[in-house]
């Protein structure tokens, strides 16, 4: 299994996953995430961040023991229709 995440600015948007497929999606305001409290059978998967929001990643970090955050830096091989790819936010 495996969570993604996806923090934007207003919302936080959660996906869990079992190989390739969907097994679970949720959503919830990004203010929440300081209060909200992971499931325990969440804490120990792994899980993918893409974040726009600095302030929420030290948050996550302490939620999950095993968390990956990436960037564009990570999305080798796909060409973006961008001139400055450095600006892009993770969520693209």
């Amino acid at each position: 299994m495996l969570l993604v995440i996806d923090v934007g600015n207003s919302t936080a948007k959660f996906g869990l996953f079992k190989g390739d497929r969907l097994k679970k999606n949720w959503s919830c305001d990004t203010s929440a995430l300081a209060k909200w409290k992971p499931p325990r059978n969440l804490t120990s998967l792994p899980v993918m961040v893409s974040s726009v929001v600095p302030k929420v990643d030290p948050i996550l970090r302490k939620k999950f023991k095993n968390i990956r955050f990436v960037s564009v830096g990570d999305a080798k091989g796909l060409k973006f229709g961008f001139k400055n790819k450095i600006e892009i936010g993770a969520d693209r």
